[in-house]
């Protein structure tokens, strides 16, 4: 859940950015590959947003009272949530990327992702 309420947070970020855009249809799953932390993955009804949850020795990377671990899930959803925009890494997307960060609230996640974990 934890990884939902950072890529929430993160299309709240983009809907903002871009008021243009009404709404985006998304999900969250996850990937087991051990060149990839995060992926994003376009479906005919709108996006899927993946974490790879585990190193390459199988053990979990991240933990539900861990600052860094929460840190880290916010990075990798404000970079998948952008490539909603742009599926390649060019301007475009360093562009989105970065209006995202601006309006992402991690205030707003570190409370919903403590919310979960009492």
């Amino acid at each position: 859940m934890m990884w939902k309420v950072a890529c929430d947070v993160a299309v709240e970020a983009m809907l903002k950015t871009y008021p243009n855009i009404n709404s985006l249809t998304w999900g969250i799953g996850w990937v087991f590959n051990e060149n990839a932390h995060a992926k994003h993955m376009s479906v005919a009804e709108g996006s899927v947003f993946l974490l790879n949850p585990v190193d390459e020795d199988g053990n979990l990377k991240y933990f539900v009272t861990d600052q860094a671990s929460q840190k880290r899930m916010m990075a990798y959803a404000k970079h998948e949530v952008a490539h909603a925009l742009e599926r390649m890494h060019n301007e475009t997307f360093a562009n989105a990327l970065t209006m995202i960060d601006a309006n992402y609230d991690e205030r707003e996640v570190y409370k919903r992702m403590r919310a979960l974990s009492i």
